[in-house]
């Protein structure tokens, strides 16, 4: 992640994400449809295997969390910032501080896609509001570790974090305020938005701190 290479992976996930949000909330509103995402069929209904019952979207989210975890701990090769403690040395310190804060934001987005994989394949009844819930839950702790992130950083990265947060925030009370209020279409139109900022906004953050059009960041 603290590469050229993976800033873009993310921020493309993002956007690419948001348009596809995007696209699902514009059919929504054309056919004035009262549920964002059709409710799946009656359990018997359903195909037998578990991968038959399960949405491409909590698949796709769990595979990129698996990714990008192993691409910040192993990427370029060679690299191993996987071990959390140096043993060898006497006090026992922390270390690769940045590459476990972004595990453990991408872990947490695991997370919710195994809870999003549960609620449709295992649960009698698929629970969106769980599956919300998962999701603001893995938001909040990126707003945190977003927090934790910027110590030790010089003042450019301090004031990109910073932009960053906020469309994270507004994201995550967007989710909390759904948990709670379910299936209303300002706040589809809102969380679109908002991720389709979080991925742009990230964009033109890594132009800025890798790849400055002016040379100089």
């Amino acid at each position: 992640m603290g590469t050229l290479l993976g800033h873009l992976a993310l921020a493309l996930l993002i956007y690419h994400s948001g348009l596809y949000y995007t696209v699902m909330v514009s059919q929504a509103l054309s056919r004035s449809q009262k549920l964002l995402f059709p409710p799946l069929p009656a359990r018997d209904k359903q195909g037998q295997r578990w991968w038959q019952r399960v949405r491409a979207e909590g698949m796709v989210k769990m595979g990129a969390g698996e990714i990008l975890i192993l691409g910040d701990s192993f990427f370029p090769p060679g690299t191993n910032c996987f071990p959390l403690i140096d043993w060898e040395a006497p006090w026992r310190p922390f270390q690769h501080h940045n590459a476990w804060q972004h595990a453990t934001i991408f872990g947490f987005f695991l997370l919710s896609a195994l809870v999003e994989l549960t609620s449709q394949a295992w649960l009698a009844q698929r629970s969106m509001k769980l599956e919300w819930a998962a999701t603001a839950l893995a938001l909040v702790v990126k707003l945190l570790e977003m927090v934790a992130h910027i110590e030790h950083k010089n003042a450019l990265e301090i004031r990109v974090h910073t932009v960053l947060m906020l469309p994270a925030f507004l994201l995550a009370l967007v989710l909390i305020v759904e948990v709670w209020v379910p299936d209303q279409p300002p706040l589809w139109v809102l969380k679109a938005w908002l991720m389709l900022v979080s991925g742009s906004w990230l964009l033109q953050v890594t132009s800025i701190l890798y790849a400055p059009l002016s040379g100089q960041p």
